[in-house]
């Protein structure tokens, strides 16, 4: 019988415990993790668990909810059975009503024993009128207009004083916004000058006149002579402004027609372009007309510090009648404006005189 014998190394039996020890501590990482992962798993199952609590809490309380929803509802629909009684129970002919008011005194109380018991009842005396009356006439409150409208009566005196006011200075305002009109730097102030007179003329008249239903429409050819006679003031008193400067400051000089330009828009509209001899000094070109030529001798009235637009001589016109002229306009459109706000007012107020005498009970 033959026995083998075995032979350890040392260096063999460190490497065999080196090799247990890192295995155990791979096996140690791994169980870490494992315990790791089944704690975040214990956290998700509580996330998840109070989620579901707080999902039946909103639940119970929407319950809640629709049921005092649901209770509401029938309460409401159980006063609006009452008042429907109510509203029955005071229904009563309009003679019962005329009873009631000859034996009722303004207002007081009287002892009630109705259903066993008493007690004192205490009112004050109602009269009534409209849709509530049966079988009476309806009797319709008069509907006050606002002061600052068009109302259908002859107006309030502050409606009076304020369009009488508003007619003077209108007036004179058309004059004003003529005489600055021809200064080009002014003419943006002329234009709002002009505007507001003729506003307040509109406003004026517009708030004398009575409003009848349905208004008719004025014809073309009224609104045109009545714009026509609104702006001729202005219009006058823009000549009459041109001349005086032209007369005051202006020089002449003798000129002929060197081309003629024609401007095509909207309008037609013409240029003469000017020649001066001996070195005279003018204006390059003046607004002609279509019967200008070329080779025409003009003379021509400028100001020299160019204030107002050139013109021939010929077209300046007399300022003192231009001026006359426009004073005549502007009173003729005060008085008439005047004049049409008289007559609004008078036709107001036999209107609502007439109203007032055929409604009933009117005074």
């Amino acid at each position: 019988m033959t026995h083998e014998h075995f032979t350890v190394h040392p260096d063999k039996l460190r490497a065999l415990s080196e090799d247990f020890t890192h295995t155990g501590d791979r096996l140690g990482e791994q169980v870490t993790r494992f315990a790791d992962k089944a704690e975040n798993v214990d956290d998700a199952f509580g996330v998840l668990s109070e989620s579901t609590e707080a999902l039946a809490k909103y639940v119970e309380m929407t319950k809640a909810t629709v049921h005092s929803l649901q209770q509401l509802r029938q309460q409401l629909a159980g006063y609006a059975g009452g008042l429907d009684h109510s509203a029955a129970g005071y229904e009563y002919t309009d003679a019962q009503h005329t009873a009631m008011t000859q034996h009722m005194p303004r207002g007081g109380e009287v002892e009630s024993g109705a259903g066993g018991g008493s007690g004192t009842v205490r009112w004050e005396q109602t009269v009534v009128t409209g849709r509530h009356r049966v079988g009476g006439p309806r009797l319709v409150p008069q509907r006050r207009h606002r002061r600052w409208l068009r109302p259908g009566g002859p107006g309030t005196p502050e409606r009076r004083l304020v369009v009488l006011l508003l007619i003077p200075p209108s007036a004179p305002t058309l004059l004003v916004a003529g005489a600055v009109a021809p200064f080009g730097w002014m003419l943006l102030f002329a234009v709002i000058l002009g505007a507001v007179a003729v506003t307040g003329l509109a406003v004026a008249v517009f708030w004398a006149l009575p409003s009848p239903s349905p208004a008719p429409d004025p014809p073309g050819v009224l609104l045109l002579l009545i714009f026509g006679l609104v702006l001729a003031p202005l219009v006058l008193a823009a000549k009459a402004s041109h001349a005086h400067v032209l007369e005051v400051r202006g020089m002449t000089r003798p000129a002929v027609v060197a081309r003629v330009v024609e401007h095509h828009g909207k309008y037609t509209s013409y240029e003469c372009v000017l020649r001066y001899g001996e070195g005279a000094q003018g204006p390059g070109s003046v607004s002609c007309e279509e019967d200008d030529r070329v080779g025409d001798e003009v003379r021509v009235v400028w100001d020299p510090e160019g204030a107002v637009k050139p013109e021939f001589e010929r077209d300046v016109g007399d300022a003192s009648s231009h001026a006359d002229f426009a004073v005549a306009a502007d009173l003729l459109v005060m008085c008439l404006a005047d004049g049409v706000v008289a007559v609004g007012f008078v036709k107001r107020h036999t209107d609502a005189r007439r109203r007032a005498a055929a409604t009933p009970g009117g005074t």
